[in-house]
């Protein structure tokens, strides 16, 4: 399941690359979780260190996309905009 998100990182190299399923662990409401810590990134224009993937720092955070996938079967994306 990794190579879903090396592919992404290779995509998105100029972009801040987060994870958050070891704060929350996977269940059927993860993508609920990361809606939560989208919107609060977005809001607050700060990006805690425990979910960065890369050092890729961004001084004005406008969107965040979400990548979600369960087992390499079920994907979802999801787009946030900042208001």
């Amino acid at each position: 399941s990794d190579v879903y998100y090396k592919n992404a990182s290779e995509l998105f190299q100029e972009t801040s690359l987060l994870y958050y399923k070891h704060l929350s662990g996977e269940f059927n409401t993860a993508s609920g979780f990361s809606t939560f810590l989208a919107c609060h990134i977005l809001r607050n224009q700060d990006i805690p260190d425990m979910m960065k993937i890369n050092s890729v720092d961004k001084k004005d955070i406008k969107n965040i996309l979400l990548y979600n996938h369960l087992g390499g079967n079920d994907h979802s994306l999801v787009l946030l905009e900042k208001a």
